[in-house]
């Protein structure tokens, strides 16, 4: 059976041939005589690396009807279709069909298959193995810097990336992703420099004035910022990324009611593809419920929490429609936003129906905690704010006893106990032992630091108060715990 093992890797090494174009994105060899077969792989790459997913998808669909047994092809079908197909079973195939193609093949299929389970490490094993395998494949270095952005290595993802350009300062794809590493390491002028070339080189694609747009916005140029957005959707209306980094610039300053057009319309245009997501690249996803929850977030910031509890309502049942085991996150959201509206018992019943919806959609649930934990903790919270204390007190001790039976694995939850008695002794108006709790508590967040304000505040100690609310005010643009308490903060008034 060796020997037999052997003879088949031998014939499918001298049946191999090499991509006959110069400028090939893969320079390996390719178990695959069919011309049609290597065209079409080479213009899904090329899609691949400019984010035009569906047009990548299409064409390795069609190096895979070109020849059936190509895994090569079959392995980037798989990884590009974003959940609306058989991506386990393509990969499955690809997988088998790996063992009769050539070892850079191989290593290439393997690190599509690590990815698409989030096998980080394996993935970034197997790319690291194709370089070596093939030291002047531009693409081979370019994917090994995309896996080690993955897993925010931004120092060892931008060395690879120079590496690719160093072979071919024109492959734009690559100066995308390394003004991505650099704007991550903070380098903002490296950044902004390879994100102009990747403009130079594809002044009519989208891709590079997001990009650029994308580094401005992390050094905190909002204004071109936005222009480079505009831009990209100017040459692509479909281009959802642009979207969502020009609403993150108008959130910023504070311009809700743009912030919220655009999130619309990004919301549209997700949406209407197959499965409700948009895919960015080789690593991240725009699903359409994010995008509808961020819609229901631009209210909030602009204190109606009534709207933003109505277009909550929405994207609960987007998601239960498309992705219900997804649609606990904002049935969490949306108790959240009744609880500190005052409106208690639509929390609880809202926190109640996500509860149920994990019990429908998550088999392992209730084994895995995580969110048997945090309805404990919600009802907590109502309890107290319903000056229901002994309720309250109850449910704190029933979330610590959780948290102890854990073990080791129960500890980083130990400070979401904190909140718990932190927020009962505030509502208790016992602010001395609310600040001993909150203390221990997650600093970082910003909605412990509204409830430590208010601490101090009750304490009498307004100088630490108001430092505390002229932090918060800082934060503009923050997340969903900023704008829970922005109407609040922005009604905070000194004596």
């Amino acid at each position: 059976m060796k020997l037999r093992s052997a003879i088949v890797v031998l014939l499918a090494s001298l049946a191999a041939v090499a991509c006959d174009r110069d400028d090939a994105l893969w320079s390996g060899p390719v178990t695959t005589s069919k011309a049609e077969a290597r065209r079409s792989l080479e213009e899904g790459l090329r899609a691949f690396d400019l984010q035009k997913m569906t047009t990548a998808r299409s064409a390795f669909a069609a190096a895979v009807a070109a020849d059936p047994g190509f895994g090569l092809a079959r392995a980037f079908l798989a990884v590009s279709m974003n959940s609306t197909g058989d991506v386990n079973g393509e990969m499955k195939k690809a997988v088998e069909q790996g063992a009769s193609a050539t070892p850079e093949e191989r290593l290439a299929i393997e690190m599509c298959r690590a990815w698409s389970v989030r096998d980080r490490a394996a993935a970034r094993k197997a790319a690291a193995e194709l370089v070596e395998s093939l030291p002047r494949d531009r693409l081979a270095r370019f994917l090994l810097g995309l896996l080690l952005l993955d897993e925010r290595k931004q120092a060892e993802a931008a060395q690879a990336l120079e590496a690719a350009l160093a072979i071919d300062r024109g492959f734009a794809p690559a100066h995308v992703v390394l003004a991505r590493a650099r704007s991550a390491e903070g380098k903002h002028a490296e950044a902004r420099s390879a994100a102009q070339e990747a403009v130079r080189l594809l002044p009519g694609e989208a891709l590079g004035h997001a990009a650029l747009g994308d580094v401005h916005k992390q050094a905190g140029d909002c204004d071109r910022a936005i222009a480079s957005y505009t831009r990209a959707l100017e040459l692509d209306k479909g281009f959802v990324p642009a979207y969502g980094g020009r609403a993150r610039c108008h959130r910023i300053r504070e311009d809700f009611a743009a912030s919220r057009r655009d999130y619309e319309a990004a919301f549209a245009k997700t949406a209407a593809l197959p499965d409700g997501a948009y895919k960015e690249l080789f690593l991240d996803w725009a699903k359409a419920e994010d995008l509808s929850f961020e819609v229901a977030m631009t209210n909030l910031f602009e204190g109606d929490f009534a709207k933003a509890a109505s277009a909550a309502r929405e994207t609960i049942e987007f998601c239960n429609r498309v992705r219900p085991q997804n649609a606990i996150f904002y049935y969490d959201a949306l108790g959240r936003i009744y609880l500190e509206d005052g409106k208690l018992e639509a929390a609880l019943a809202t926190y109640r129906d996500g509860h149920e919806s994990v019990l429908r959609t998550k088999p392992t649930y209730p084994d895995d905690q995580l969110w048997l934990g945090r309805y404990v903790h919600a009802q907590g919270r109502i309890h107290a704010r319903a000056r229901r204390f002994r309720e309250a007190l109850a449910k704190a001790a029933e979330l610590e006893a959780m948290i102890d039976r854990a073990g080791s694995e129960g500890e980083p939850y130990r400070m979401s106990h904190h909140y718990l008695m932190g927020y009962i002794r505030l509502e208790q108006k016992a602010y001395a032992q609310a600040l001993v709790e909150l203390k221990q508590a997650d600093q970082d967040d910003v909605f412990i630091q509204w409830l430590l304000a208010r601490a101090h505040r009750g304490l009498g100690s307004e100088a630490e108060a108001a430092a505390l609310i002229d932090s918060i005010r800082a934060q503009r643009g923050g997340g969903f715990r900023y704008a829970l308490v922005r109407r609040d903060v922005l009604r905070w008034g000194r004596p």
